[in-house]
């Protein structure tokens, strides 16, 4: 049998008393909250060499510069023709999109000669586009170069002394047909002799820094006229800057006197692009040509200049020309260096966000496939206000330089940041 115990309750007159209530204190400060709170100012206006922290230079922002990688691609191959003993070939301001093959020695540039004569000729003798220039009256001194050629079995324009034709007639006679005798006529007429007009050649090659260049005849019937694929394409370069001469080597056809039409023997004009340029031929050396032709790439006109000597029989000059060019123009692009806001760089600032460098538009350059292209940042290694900042991109020998755009200046550092940094701030500095 369970006994519940019950438990009456005290009366009040059994309580113990009660203590006294302790007096009022003030709220104890929390001693971090102090030091954050009346303490910051203190400690933001002590001096150091007689610099508080709060008025202390901060730190500059250091550069740091990010690795940019272009990916160029690799080149095709080149369609180097069998069966000559020397080619080479130049893209007009492109980096690294130039190439020869063979022989690099200097070969009988047979009637190539011709072509450095129009040279000279025209820098004597200007003409313009179209113009017809001056009326040459043929004489029996005209007549004798007429026989020398056919002589030496060389294409020949057919003339009588009293004949009238102009230097424009002349030279298309000594270009499209390649007639020998139309070229010694204007070298009399011109420079009054063919031994001075050798001699003004020698001096214009000089004057025009052309190497791999000798100069023997106005006509290229002699072997003693000689060019490297090199020099020969300096040559080329040359004719690009006489809009006249171009456009008579890049004729399909005239018509002369006593002849009637004349198809131009450049087998390789119209194809590829080519549209100017000479040919030559001499039995005992092979063929050899030289041609300019433009290409567009992604809608920007491009000059290829190609030379070829020593081509043998069986050889189609036309098309192994043409196809060579075609090769070249297959490694012709427009690249992508970088898209537009593209960070490249920034200065790290301690209390803030970095400040950025960008690119400001899209950098594309013309390009050869497989040539390095080298990026580099030009800008101060700690920001200063104003500073300036650009971006150098480099193919080859050249470089093409493109300011940066920054995404602002650095703020000023915050007190409560300054405090933290208080000792570095203060310390002396070298």
């Amino acid at each position: 049998m369970t006994t519940l115990q019950t438990h009456r309750p005290r009366s009040l007159s059994n309580r113990p008393p009660l203590e006294p209530a302790p007096p009022a204190r003030r709220p104890r400060r929390i001693r971090g909250a102090h030091v954050a709170l009346t303490g910051l100012t203190a400690i933001a206006l002590a001096v150091g060499g007689g610099v508080t922290v709060a008025s202390a230079a901060p730190p500059a922002p250091a550069l740091s510069v990010d690795e940019v990688l272009v990916d160029v691609g690799a080149a095709s191959g080149i369609a180097w023709p069998a069966g000559i003993e020397a080619a080479g070939f130049e893209v007009e301001g492109v980096a690294g999109a130039a190439g020869a093959t063979g022989d690099p020695a200097a070969r009988p540039m047979a009637s190539i000669a011709k072509l450095l004569f129009a040279l000279v000729l025209l820098d004597a003798r200007p003409l313009a586009v179209g113009e017809q220039g001056p009326s040459i009256v043929l004489d029996d001194g005209d007549v004798a170069h007429l026989a020398a050629g056919v002589r030496d079995g060389a294409t020949v324009l057919p003339v009588a002394a009293g004949d009238v034709l102009t230097q424009r007639q002349l030279l298309e006679a000594a270009m499209l047909m390649s007639a020998s005798n139309a070229t010694v006529t204007l070298a009399d007429w011109a420079f009054g002799s063919h031994d001075a007009y050798v001699a003004a050649a020698q001096q214009w090659l000089a004057e025009h820094g052309i190497e791999g260049v000798t100069v023997a005849d106005a006509s290229g019937l002699s072997d003693r006229g000689l060019a490297t694929t090199a020099g020969l394409i300096q040559l080329m370069d040359e004719v690009d800057a006489r809009p006249a001469l171009r456009e008579i080597t890049g004729m399909a056809a005239t018509t002369l006197p006593r002849v009637g039409a004349v198809t131009n023997s450049n087998e390789a004009l119209g194809s590829a692009g080519i549209d100017s340029g000479k040919t030559g031929s001499l039995n005992a050396h092979g063929r050899t040509v030289l041609v300019g032709a433009t290409r567009e790439i992604e809608g920007t006109p491009v000059r290829i200049h190609v030379a070829l000597l020593g081509i043998q029989p069986g050889v189609d000059r036309g098309a192994v020309t043409a196809a060579l060019v075609d090769s070249i123009a297959a490694n012709l692009e427009w690249l992508s260096v970088l898209p537009d806001d593209t960070a490249v760089a920034q200065y790290d600032v301690p209390w803030a966000d970095p400040i950025v460098l960008e690119t400001a538009h899209p950098i594309r350059m013309l390009h050869w496939r497989g040539t390095p292209v080298e990026v580099s940042v030009d800008a101060p290694s700690e920001w200063t206000p104003n500073a300036r900042a650009s971006l150098a991109v480099e193919i080859g020998a050249g470089v093409r330089t493109v300011p940066l755009d920054s995404t602002g200046s650095p703020p000023d550092p915050s007190l409560e940041w300054r405090l933290q940094h208080a000792a570095a701030l203060l310390a002396p500095r070298a």
